[in-house]
């Protein structure tokens, strides 16, 4: 439990200290790659965000997806249809949409898929790659221009011997290495 003198504790370690005395201490703190940033509000943390990833595409020269989740099943629901109602779903805490680019910092959100393979959550993971059903990729117009998956490389993820959960779609080490 948070105490007052641990709030005290973290104002008086505060960038805003820093400044009059290291002003080129508060750019290297703010780039570190390990930098994590804590906002009590949801709006400021999505500013910040979209700051990093609008710089991260700028050096790396690489685009920014926007992914817009789809509402899909395999499972006839009756009569022939596989309509799928986002009722169904528990959508207050579901991103519906995301902005990504390759080399980004992502991490799971309200979620423990595997814990004891490092897959819970808060664990950080870099975009790798986008894989397209197609060759035109995100530019198909005609089709469905989504990914078919986002590689994550979760360095956390202690697999073993085990085979990926899903052997339809590439691992990071099948891929990359």
């Amino acid at each position: 439990m948070s105490t007052d003198a641990d709030a005290e504790r973290f104002m008086k370690q505060g960038l805003h200290h820093h400044r009059t005395k290291n002003p080129g201490m508060v750019e290297m703190i703010e780039n570190h790659p390990k930098t994590v940033y804590l906002y009590t509000q949801n709006h400021e943390k999505n500013v910040k965000n979209l700051q990093k990833l609008a710089s991260l595409s700028r050096e790396a020269k690489v685009p920014v997806a926007r992914l817009q989740c789809q509402w899909k099943s395999n499972k006839n629901q009756g009569q022939g249809s596989t309509r799928v109602y986002k009722s169904h779903f528990r959508t207050k805490q579901m991103v519906l949409e995301s902005d990504l680019c390759v080399g980004a910092t992502v991490a799971l959100s309200g979620i423990n898929i595997v814990p004891e393979a490092g897959l819970y959550n808060g664990s950080r993971g870099t975009v790798i790659d986008f894989v397209y059903n197609t060759v035109c990729g995100p530019n198909d117009r005609h089709g469905d221009s989504l990914p078919i998956c986002v590689i994550v490389d979760f360095p956390g993820l202690k697999l073993g011997n085990a085979m990926p959960w899903d052997a339809l779609n590439p691992t990071v080490s099948d891929r990359h290495l």
